[in-house]
C-alpha cells in the first residue's frame, strides 16, 4: 500500500490513472509526467483549457502516453451501432446523452 503520489513516482509502475478531484488533475498530472510515467486522467481532464494543453506539451515533452478516461464504448447505444452498422450505412457522427434518474427533483431556485 502506498500512501502519497511522491511513493507512487518512485516505484517502477509505468502507468498512472488519477482518478482524483478535478481540482487536483492538473498538479498530479504535472507531477506524473514530470516523473516520466504515463497517465490516464478521469474526466473532467482538467479544470481549464490552458491547463489541458501545458499537460499536453508536457507529455510530449517527456515521450509519454498522455490521455482521458474513456469507458463509453460498452454502453447499449454504442454496441448497437457497431452491431447494426451494416444496416445503418456510414455513420458520420454519433451522440448520445446520459441522465442520472431522481425520482425526486431537486429545488434549486
Amino acid at each position: 500500500i502506498l500512501r502519497s503520489l511522491t511513493e507512487l513516482l518512485a516505484t517502477d509502475c509505468a502507468l498512472v490513472v488519477l482518478a482524483t478531484p478535478s481540482s487536483a488533475h492538473y498538479e498530479q498530472g504535472k507531477e506524473v509526467l514530470r516523473a516520466g510515467k504515463h497517465l490516464v486522467i478521469d474526466k473532467p481532464f482538467t479544470v481549464t483549457a490552458k491547463e489541458a494543453e501545458e499537460l499536453v506539451a508536457l507529455a510530449k515533452e517527456k515521450g509519454v502516453v498522455l490521455t482521458a478516461f474513456q469507458n463509453r464504448r460498452w454502453d447499449a447505444g454504442f454496441l448497437t451501432l457497431l452491431q447494426e452498422k451494416d444496416k445503418l450505412g456510414m455513420i458520420t457522427e454519433y451522440e448520445c446523452r446520459f441522465d442520472r434518474y431522481r425520482p425526486d427533483v431537486a429545488v434549486r431556485w
